[in-house]
């Protein structure tokens, strides 16, 4: 399973975690959030702390974020979104083409569920609806 390195306050991780969540692609790669790292005094090396509180190495070959390793290729290291994205280019056009043929041509509503995001788009909008009614009301 490929890991993908990234930071909350990084506008292109966000984006990039977004698109790769919309895409159901959790289950082929390990998010790793490096905002919570710490030092090793004696080795010198840099560990993530994980939000169940464990620890792990952050390689030396991770040096921006967002950076994918791909562990099935020799740890090769993808740095920036547009990479990255063309890395799984024919996985998000398969599953984009299959969430298509599933409703008839036309898209579903997404889910982005998990810590901190909790989020659901609505399934459609009518175009006959007034601006007031299309505002976020809350």
């Amino acid at each position: 399973m490929d890991v993908l390195y990234y930071s909350n306050f990084c506008k292109h991780s966000q984006k990039l975690v977004q698109t790769l969540a919309k895409a159901n692609m959790s289950d082929k790669i390990s998010f790793v959030n490096i905002d919570k790292r710490k030092r090793d005094p004696v080795t010198n090396q840099t560990f993530v702390v994980l939000e169940n509180g464990n620890s792990v190495l952050l390689p030396p070959n991770i040096t921006n974020v967002p950076s994918l390793l791909l562990i099935k290729q020799q740890y090769k290291v993808l740095s920036g979104g547009d990479d990255i994205l063309k890395h799984y280019h024919p996985q998000l056009k398969a599953q984009s083409e299959k969430a298509l043929r599933h409703v008839g041509g036309e898209p579903n509503g997404y889910s982005l569920t998990g810590a901190p995001m909790n989020i659901m788009s609505e399934k459609f909008t009518l175009y006959s609806m007034t601006p007031e009614e299309l505002s976020a009301k809350g």
